[in-house]
Formats: structure tokens, sequence, C-alpha cells
């Protein structure tokens, strides 16, 4: 049982998403299989979580259960200065083999969960504070929670619009974390403190 808490010292925003390795895969075919289909899910990998979107001077975090094996820690931030390149293809990767005696951590007690399926969260109602939640992968295809909080005054719909190609400026709202990708049928767990206001 092991909590990934990334903090971010770049100048840009970045996650840690961790894929485990499948026996008998290679980095190197993983890589070889991204670049010649970059928008497709290696097959060789199992996906189980890492850390969400942070900002610079910001963190994110959250716990996972680590089966032996090797690993494979990915950010695939898109680079705005260099025509949208993700992170990954600028080098921003690191294998990590998990070994040795298990350490004997006990998985937190969650105090709600949200459970993901193709293609929708469950539903459920967060109050301020500090929370625990448990995330599950119910649906057949690999997912994530990616939280933002939106500035004030900002919808969701302005959200998407200052994403959209040729948008100018950022968009209106925060990343404040999530869980990292996790394959179907996995879980992990997130702490999270949230402030009043709106999510996304």
């Amino acid at each position: 049982v092991t909590t990934i808490r990334m903090v971010n010292t770049g100048k840009q925003e970045h996650h840690r998403i961790l894929g485990q390795l499948a026996s008998g895969t290679t980095l190197e075919a993983v890589m070889a299989e991204m670049q010649a289909n970059p928008n497709g899910e290696p097959k060789g990998l199992i996906w189980v979580g890492g850390a969400g979107g942070a900002l610079p001077a910001d963190s994110s975090g959250a716990i996972t259960e680590l089966a032996p094996g090797k690993y494979v820690a990915f950010c695939f931030i898109p680079d705005p200065t260099d025509g949208g390149k993700p992170h990954i293809m600028k080098g921003m990767l690191k294998e990590i083999v998990v070994a040795g005696t298990p350490n004997g951590a006990v998985l937190p007690t969650a105090d709600l969960e949200i459970h993901l399926s193709d293609f929708a969260f469950s539903p459920t109602t967060l109050t301020a504070g500090t929370h625990t939640i448990k995330v599950i992968n119910d649906g057949k295809q690999t997912h994530e929670i990616a939280l933002t909080r939106l500035d004030d005054g900002a919808t969701a719909e302005s959200f998407l619009a200052a994403l959209a190609p040729g948008a100018k400026g950022p968009p209106p709202g925060k990343p404040v974390g999530g869980n990292g990708a996790i394959s179907a049928g996995g879980s992990n767990y997130l702490t999270i403190t949230l402030t009043k206001g709106t999510y996304l």
C-alpha cells in the first residue's frame, strides 16, 4: 500500500500516471506502440493510478496497492509552448521496480465511494472539507477522476469552450488533483480537501 505524492516543481501543469508492465512486456515495446498509435492505449500496461494534474508549486496524489513488478510513471500533459507535444514525448517517464517485503501498511477507510463506468460517474454529493474517496472502475475501459475547481462565475460550458482549438487564454479553473488512470476492475483511494465552490 503506497501513497504517491507528486510535487510539481516545474513551470507547467503535470500529472504522474502509473502503469504496471504486463509480464513479458518492455518499456521499449510500450513506447513503440504509443508512437505507432498516439491516440490508442498500449496493451502491455495495467493502469494503477498515480497523481492527477497539479499546477506549478502545487501537489496531488492517491493511495494505491502495488503488486510486485515493473512500473512506468508517465506525464501525458501537452506542452503549450511546443505545439501541444505530450510531456512523455519530451522524456518525462521513469521506470520503477516494486519489490521486497510488503510494507504492512493498510488501505485507508473511505468516507464515500465514486464508481466509474462507460461513461459516467456514480451520483455523489461532496461537501467542503477533507474526504477520502475510494474510486472504483466498474467500466470496461480505462477511467480516472481529474478535478478542477472553476473560477467564480465560470461554468462547465465556458471551461470547455476555452479548451477548443484556437481559444485564447487559459481555461477558467484550476486543477486540484485526481486519482490517475485505473484499468477496468481496478480501484484506488483519493484524499482531497475541497473548499466551497463549483467543480468539474
